[in-house]
């Protein structure tokens, strides 16, 4: 049994380690996406 769990621990890292550059990836785009978005309020806000 506790084999059995250390093997399930080591398919569940190797998906999560193959997972992270995907994780990684949209995490930058939504931080890009708010970076973009807090420009363009900061301008409208010193503009006024």
């Amino acid at each position: 049994m506790i084999h059995f769990i250390r093997n399930n621990n080591q398919v569940i890292f190797r998906n999560f380690v193959a997972m992270t550059p995907v994780i990684l990836c949209i995490m930058r785009r939504i931080f890009s996406l708010n970076a973009v978005h807090g420009y363009i309020s900061l301008g409208v806000f010193m503009s006024r």
